[in-house]
């Protein structure tokens, strides 16, 4: 499997570098793709639920990293990640967002604009369109009349062929950024703004959704972020973009998006028992006691089940098997202390590699609650993993100083596709990883939940 690319260039405001790369995938909820597109934007293959086209520049294509095709994975600052673990929503995302964008032509005459993001959504026949940006307009002195006409013309444009166009408001950029001046800062809230009036206007035409209102301190003078938002005053980390992706998810729910029944509904729904003998053997649940109501707990930790703690020396987990939240089996619950930065709390299935069907994909399913005021906790990931043959993995927590931790409790709603590839050969071990892990000193509580893992064959 290769990802289709268009190498682009150029200079801006939030470019990462003097290349950048535009890759258009259909991906899963979680980032994973489960078809490719043509170079006009037509999506190769089918998925589960409608798709979702993105419009914007690095602050919504910051979500995916594309830089190894045959192990994506998505990253934890990214907004509409935390969208769709929010919501539940299981929606396809074809993503055109590509760095160093914007909506002027005018003043970004060298840089790709949105305009043909647009058109790839358009051709593409997408469900429902999304569209954030012109921070590097405004970086560039385009005048609100500008920004206006621009926009005005590509939501008019997108609108009537989606079932919902969502159009956010720009975040404030901090007055520490370099490029940070009050002429840029008021044309960047005028603009908002107008984008707030014009979908407050259009009879539900446009769907508005606040980033700005999400993510900016309400006692910065200059309109700044909140400090825990942002490392470089301009793009949102773990979490600011855990505070946009909220907003997106209300915004999702609202409307009516559908969060499909993907995870386990009985509390024996299984192929294999906690011993590895056949349960049912119409189920195409694979993981072994995904539901932790089968043999006896050791240690607080669920039959076929094992907990590590691990990193940084000095952090700690108590265990136990309690009542699920859904009320179907039971769930792993992880008591964890935190001493220091780096630590991890590891929850690992048994290996089910004996039972993947070959060649074909895995539908991975589960739920997380963290409980109410954990302290420096980064965030919790998910991996699936094969050892010698692939390795998956979707929020990624950027392991270095810019994550910075969650301060409220949330449900994780785990969803994703995973397609293994081509000429692959039964690995010595494929197992289910869950990890929370910490950013300082502190604590949290984590629940695991209806974990499934289901082959699906090609």
């Amino acid at each position: 499997m290769s990802n289709i690319t268009a190498v682009q260039t150029g200079s801006g405001w939030d470019v990462d570098g003097p290349t950048t790369t535009q890759v258009l995938v259909n991906l899963d909820t979680n980032g994973r793709p489960i078809g490719m597109v043509t170079p006009d934007g037509q999506p190769v293959g089918g998925g589960v639920g409608p798709t979702l086209g993105l419009v914007g520049d690095s602050i919504t294509a910051q979500w995916l990293n594309s830089a190894d095709p045959s192990n994506v994975y998505t990253q934890g600052r990214g907004y509409i990640l935390w969208a769709l673990r929010l919501s539940g929503c299981f929606v396809n995302v074809l993503t055109a967002a590509t760095p160093s964008t914007g909506m002027t032509s005018k003043r970004l005459a060298n840089l790709p604009t949105f305009q043909a993001q647009r058109d790839t959504l358009l051709a593409a026949r997408v469900d429902y369109a999304h569209m954030m940006g012109g921070v590097n307009d405004i970086q560039s002195d385009a005048t609100l009349a500008e920004l206006i006409e621009a926009a005005t013309e590509l939501m008019d444009s997108l609108a009537p062929a989606v079932k919902r166009l969502y159009v956010g408001t720009i975040p404030p950029v901090d007055s520490t950024q370099g490029n940070y001046s009050t002429a840029r800062q008021s044309v960047l809230l005028a603009y908002n703004d107008w984008i707030r009036r014009k979908c407050a206007v259009s009879g539900g035409k446009f769907r508005l959704v606040d980033y700005y209102r999400a993510v900016v301190d309400p006692a910065s003078t200059t309109s700044s972020m909140l400090a825990a938002a942002s490392a470089d005053g301009l793009h949102p980390v773990n979490y600011g973009a855990y505070l946009m992706g909220k907003a997106l998810a209300a915004a999702w729910a609202e409307d009516g998006i559908p969060a499909l029944q993907l995870r386990l509904a009985s509390a024996g729904d299984a192929r294999v028992d906690h011993t590895g003998a056949t349960l049912f053997s119409g189920s195409t649940n694979i993981l072994q006691n995904g539901l932790f109501n089968l043999g006896s707990p050791s240690s607080g930790v669920a039959a076929t089940w094992t907990v590590v703690d691990q990193g940084t020396a000095g952090g700690s987990s108590v265990r136990s098997v309690v009542a699920a939240p859904s009320g179907i089996g039971s769930a792993q619950k992880l008591e964890c202390t935190f001493t220091a930065t780096g630590q991890q709390t590891k929850l690992t299935s048994a290996s089910f590699a004996s039972r993947l069907a070959l060649p074909g994909s895995l539908l991975v399913t589960l739920r997380i609650d963290v409980a109410p005021g954990p302290v420096n906790l980064k965030g919790v990931r998910v991996r699936i993993n094969g050892f010698g043959n692939v390795n998956a993995v979707y929020n990624w927590d950027q392991l270095d100083a810019n994550d910075v931790a969650l301060t409220e409790g949330f449900t994780d709603n785990v969803a994703f596709l995973m397609n293994l590839p081509a000429g692959l050969t039964t690995p010595s071990s494929f197992v289910l990883d869950v990890f929370a892990e910490s950013a300082g000193a502190g604590s949290a509580t984590i629940t695991v939940s209806e974990a499934s893992v289901r082959a699906i064959a090609a």
